[in-house]
């Protein structure tokens, strides 16, 4: 299941996406979050309207976090291994919709994230190698024009000691490069 997080501000109520898994009563009065489950995701196409507004608020939210040195949320972020449940939405739906707001999110995080240590978390275990691999449907221009924008994005964020996220050692592989290579002849002008 999947469970929604909100965290009220003094002007906003936001929803985080989280994982089920070893959350309880302590957990969640620790974090001062309210906690509700949700368990069965509707069948398309009310799913992805309400999980795209749970993904782009989690972006916000962990932004916010990461900026206002609240480090409480980017930890419950990582303890619970949040990145891996949002990336691993596109695999079970296709809609164009959702593929653009996992793409916004994590572009949005990675952008954002000013504190160095969020930035290689976010960056670690070829999650965001996955999301660079996945077979997005590029026959939609705006599902395109986001992840050719996401790939720059990653690009800006390549130095001596990002290099190591972006490399897969064990297969000698580098997938930032190896799919914008894939696009340099593309037909489409802006791309």
């Amino acid at each position: 299941g999947l469970l929604v997080v909100k965290t009220t501000t003094t002007t906003t109520t936001t929803t985080i996406l989280g994982s089920a898994f070893g959350i309880d009563r302590s957990t969640n009065e620790t974090l001062g979050l309210g906690i509700l489950m949700w368990t069965d995701v509707p069948p398309a196409p009310a799913a992805p309207t309400r999980l795209i507004e749970t993904l782009r608020s989690l972006a916000e939210v962990l932004i916010y976090g990461d900026q206002n040195a609240s480090s409480l949320l980017f930890e419950y972020f990582c303890e619970k291994n949040i990145l891996p449940l949002l990336i691993g939405t596109l695999n079970k739906s296709r809609h164009h919709a959702l593929q653009l707001q996992v793409i916004q999110s994590v572009s949005i995080i990675v952008q954002n994230v000013k504190n160095d240590t969020s930035l290689y978390y976010t960056l670690s275990n070829d999650h965001i190698n996955r999301l660079i691999q996945f077979d997005f449907d590029f026959s939609n221009e705006e599902v395109l024009g986001h992840y050719i924008s996401f790939l720059k994005t990653l690009s800006l964020k390549l130095n001596a000691n990002t290099v190591q996220f972006f490399f897969n050692e064990s297969r000698g592989t580098f997938p930032l490069f190896y799919e914008a290579v894939k696009l340099f002849d593309h037909p489409e002008s802006m791309v």
